[in-house]
């Protein structure tokens, strides 16, 4: 019953339960080494058998336990899957190797993990957000964020820039085919949306309000088989456990989300205008696809 203490290669500390009602963890320097290495072997000899995949996951997902919320589950997938289901050969596919890079960047930080055993003592922040990718019409986002603590309603929206839709693989040309970037729109708002709101959110409860299922499995789930699509949770995720703010994402029709309108009509949607949402403009990042998970961690680290 000592105040701190390694169980199965994860620390906890509990001096700060009186005052604060929280319980710290973290993994032992000797499991994230442990962990490291293996990742090492991967890249260096680009390989990944089953029984690595396996072992990975025995080793890190003890690692898992002490992460900040997803972040330490985010790239299990890829992992799960080389051991269940691939064949041979076992070089490694793209998923795998952005799970490596993931895993890497995680790893080398080792977040500790904050338990909150009291309720919480602040109203939440609702943040609704929405995209549209219509064929025809120029893709646009926005959300709305209402805080019960003082009551502040704010909302921002823009047209997505065609350079992000380039880069998302859903330029002009695709679209005319009949290709449609609407999942990648959902999630981009989300990130945008959680980069601009992150000072606001720091220690706060959010839920958040989504109407598109394949960007909300990808934010509860932390990953997801698009790769635009999981850098998006991965950026919502960092700046999370960097703010330590915590969100329930949940599902809601189209049809009563506050940010349908917002999405197609922009700064002049009537419901921000009946119900008092200062709209601003969104600034939605190339740089959050473009650069590499080290770099998006270092920049949203500062």
């Amino acid at each position: 019953m000592a105040p701190s203490g390694c169980f199965l290669g994860v620390n906890h500390d509990l001096s700060m339960v009186a005052l604060k009602g929280i319980v710290a963890f973290e993994p032992s320097a000797k499991l994230v080494e442990k962990a490291l290495t293996q990742l090492e072997e991967m890249a260096a000899t680009n390989c990944c058998t089953p029984a690595m995949a396996s072992k990975f996951r025995g080793t890190a997902g003890f690692c898992a336990h002490a992460f900040w919320g997803r972040v330490g589950r985010a790239g299990f997938g890829p992992f799960r899957q080389r051991q269940y289901s691939d064949t041979e050969p076992w070089t490694l596919s793209n998923s795998l190797a952005r799970s490596i890079e993931y895993f890497r960047v995680i790893l080398s930080q080792a977040p500790r993990r904050l338990l909150q055993c009291s309720s919480a003592k602040e109203p939440l922040v609702v943040i609704a957000s929405d995209a549209q990718a219509d064929p025809g019409s120029q893709p646009g986002c926005g959300y709305m964020l209402f805080d019960a603590r003082d009551g502040r309603r704010a909302a921002a929206c823009c047209p997505l820039a065609e350079e992000l839709l380039d880069a998302w693989g859903y330029g002009t040309a695709v679209r005319q085919e009949g290709g449609n970037p609407i999942a990648i729109c959902e999630a981009a708002v989300i990130a945008a949306a959680a980069l601009a709101e992150a000072p606001t959110l720091a220690g706060r409860t959010v839920v958040w309000f989504v109407d598109n299922t394949t960007a909300l499995h990808a934010f509860v789930k932390g990953t997801s088989a698009n790769e635009a699509v999981e850098r998006a949770a991965q950026c919502v995720h960092f700046l999370s456990l960097k703010y330590d703010f915590r969100i329930w994402f949940e599902f809601i029709d189209s049809g009563a989300n506050w940010s349908d309108g917002i999405s197609r009509e922009l700064h002049d949607d009537q419901f921000a205008k009946d119900h008092g949402f200062r709209v601003s403009t969104l600034a939605v990042p190339l740089q959050l696809w473009s650069c590499d998970l080290v770099s998006l961690w270092a920049g949203l680290a500062a």
